[in-house]
């Protein structure tokens, strides 16, 4: 699990962010919202690790009006739990 969950409200956001990391050359993936998150629209922005400073930074300058939060996935044992990042 070395990606991190970018999640909004809006499904459309997922989608404008997606494209939006896409053309700084970060590569992205349109997820389903992972169910330990329990919130949101069902799709989320999903980016490896190593863009994650990247990606904060495009979300500076992105419109955060359906913005929920950005989430680390980890596993504790059998569990898996999402940790809010910002």
């Amino acid at each position: 699990m070395n990606n991190i969950i970018i999640a909004f409200k809006a499904r459309s956001d997922s989608l404008k962010f997606s494209e939006l990391l896409r053309k700084g050359g970060v590569p992205s993936t349109i997820i389903n919202t992972p169910r330990e998150l329990s919130v949101g629209c069902g799709l989320s922005v999903s980016v490896e690790q190593k863009y994650r400073e990247y990606a904060l930074k495009a979300l500076t300058a992105f419109d955060k009006t359906t913005y929920i939060g950005t989430y680390q996935l980890m596993k504790s044992g059998a569990r898996t739990i999402a940790v809010a990042i910002r």
